[in-house]
């Protein structure tokens, strides 16, 4: 089989997989997208408070550390309260997603 013939079937099967394949796949308009206003109210507010929010947590947590280091799970409590969770809301949440 020469090379022209392996490609023109390597094109038809890849055309047959997408043709049969994408439909079945969840699309990105399923899911409603985040209105104008949100985006600016999340760029311009929340994100730069939830910025402030972590670095007035660090602090937070290092004087809670001593309080709670002596109960089980206290430790990583008061880390995910004050460090992970303005975090995780301000740089892995996606925009709009309250």
């Amino acid at each position: 089989m020469d090379i022209a013939a392996r490609t023109r079937q390597l094109a038809l099967a890849l055309t047959a997989f997408v043709a049969f394949f994408v439909p079945l796949a969840p699309t990105a308009a399923a899911e409603p997208a985040a209105e104008p206003g949100e985006w600016v109210l999340e760029i311009l507010l929340l994100r730069p408070l939830g910025f402030m929010r972590i670095i007035a947590g660090v602090p937070f947590f290092a004087v809670s550390v001593p309080f709670v280091a002596f109960r089980e799970g206290g430790v990583e409590e008061s880390w995910d309260f004050f460090v992970d969770e303005p975090v995780e809301s301000t740089f892995e949440r996606e925009i709009g997603d309250f």
